[in-house]
């Protein structure tokens, strides 16, 4: 017996750690690494949360919202697609890799210089003046960031996301270390501020220890353009999801205050971490791959709706569970204080197993190379926050936000799908069939938590055993679909 499992054992690490093989066999390899990176970094940010909510106190996290909010938003804006543009490119990859890092080094550093003026305009209106330290610190990570190896998105062109799980897994320990002892040294905001300087840091040195070849600073003319046309479309896209994810938090910030929005912040952070981080695994792994089987539309429609079944199936069932036991959750994990981010994240729970789907497939669009589609996906949400989000402000506070984030996110969904109907020429049955499954296994995870989160006593290892029901519900549920992903690799 033991000899037995010794063999399998071996075969699989063999499987794991070899480079060649079909596309099935590489998207499965490809599967485990980015989980093992998505899962292991992820969950030591959630850790880190759960940690410093204990540490520091709500308006703590409401600061560093609004500062990453300025990051994020010229980060985004900024965005050039060139890293998509390069794992898409169906051309000679040498030829471009050096003017994509050169025009990435010069963004970056733009980017550090323009975060100075940018804290001193959010400090303004926030009314905050420590956001100008806070932002203008921060703004360095640009100057790392844009430096990485370019040779990173040649691996994960082709597929081979070892090196990269490596990568990204060593430097959330190390923001994680960071931020607690800082957090315990100084119980103010700058722990959250040094670990995100130092996971830049930290991931563009290893991107120069691990992956081969060393870019060169070098601009081809004719390149640029080609590299600026594609990504032209996943800029606009890139803003316009920009403004659609951190309206609520902007206006929230403005409306209420920083308590209020720190609580919105931690909800939004649990409720999306599970599904964005999902998805954040598949998209990474099928955007290659749909790019290889871009012009093959019945192996595309197939290809779809096996996707939409692996994601819906794993993401909807959990994020059914966290709904029917927020309150439990949200004091196991952030303990007192934190009452009032149970009724956003209960509904926010909704924003994130849709918004799982919906990214999934917005890679799929780029990867067949129509992201003018993901744009327009992305000015429906905008437009549909920009009209609901103040008024539901003003009628439910935290509680609105996340009504109003969660329906236009479902919005988004329809019309997704229905870009897929013309696209794939397919039928709306085709598109639709993947997500039934999904929806009566979320009626039974969420029935099922709701149930034992009614009939168990209060203590504190009551999360304990919800998470021991959901497991025993969720496992059995899914275990055909898991085995049908395994034997994609013979």
């Amino acid at each position: 017996m033991l000899t037995k499992l010794s063999s399998r054992a071996g075969e699989l690490f063999g499987f794991l750690n070899r480079t060649d093989g079909s596309l099935r066999s590489k998207i499965l390899r490809s599967g485990f690494w980015q989980a093992l990176a998505t899962f292991g970094v992820n969950g030591l940010t959630f850790a880190k949360s759960a940690v410093l909510a204990r540490l520091l106190a709500p308006e703590a996290f409401g600061l560093m919202s609004l500062s990453l909010m300025a990051i994020r938003g010229a980060q985004l804006i900024t965005e050039t697609g060139f890293g998509s543009a390069m794992v898409q490119r169906q051309g000679d990859w040498d030829s471009a890799k050096d003017t994509a890092f050169t025009l990435l080094a010069l963004r970056g550093l733009l980017l550090a210089v323009l975060m100075v003026p940018v804290a001193y305009g959010m400090a303004t209106f926030y009314g905050k003046p420590e956001l100008v330290a806070l932002i203008s610190v921060l703004g360095a990570s640009f100057l790392f960031s844009g430096t990485a190896n370019i040779n990173l998105s040649r691996t994960i062109r082709e597929l081979d996301f070892k090196k990269v799980a490596i990568i990204e897994n060593v430097v959330g320990f190390a923001s994680f270390i960071v931020a607690v002892a800082i957090a315990w040294w100084t119980r103010s905001v700058w722990a959250l501020v040094a670990s995100f300087v130092a996971a830049a840091v930290i991931k563009t040195a290893l991107s120069y220890i691990l992956i081969p070849g060393k870019p060169v600073f070098h601009i081809d003319r004719k390149i640029a353009m080609e590299l600026l046309h594609y990504g032209k479309f996943i800029t606009a896209s890139t803003i316009l999801m920009f403004i659609a994810s951190e309206a609520g938090g902007a206006v929230i910030g403005k409306m209420l205050d920083v308590a209020q929005l720190g609580h919105y912040s931690v909800a939004f952070l649990l409720a999306n971490f599970p599904p964005t981080h999902v998805a954040f695994v598949l998209s990474n792994i099928m955007f290659p791959a749909y790019a290889k089987i871009q012009k093959d539309l019945p192996v595309l429609r197939k290809t779809f709706a096996q996707v939409t079944d692996i994601i819906a199936s794993l993401v909807m069932p959990v994020m059914a569970g966290m709904a029917a036991a927020s309150g439990t959750m949200i004091a196991a994990f952030y303990g007192a204080g934190w009452e009032d981010a149970v009724g956003p994240f209960r509904i926010l729970c909704i924003y994130g197993a849709i918004h799982a789907i919906v990214t999934v497939n917005g890679y799929m669009f780029n990867g067949i190379g129509r992201p003018d589609i993901g744009f327009r996906i992305a000015v429906i949400r905008v437009v549909s926050i920009l009209v609901l989000i103040v008024p539901a402000i003003k009628l439910w506070g935290t509680v609105g936000a996340a009504a109003a984030m969660s329906f236009v996110m479902v919005t988004n969904l329809l019309y997704g799908l229905y870009q897929v109907t013309k696209v794939m020429e397919a039928s709306w049955g085709e598109v639709l069939r993947p997500l039934w499954p999904a929806t009566l296994k979320s009626i039974a995870a969420g029935g099922a938590i709701w149930i034992a989160d009614q009939l168990l006593p209060s203590s504190k290892i009551e999360i304990v055993w919800l998470i021991l029901v959901g497991a025993v519900v969720y496992i059995p549920m899914n275990i055909g679909m898991i085995k049908t992903v395994l034997k994609l690799k013979k």
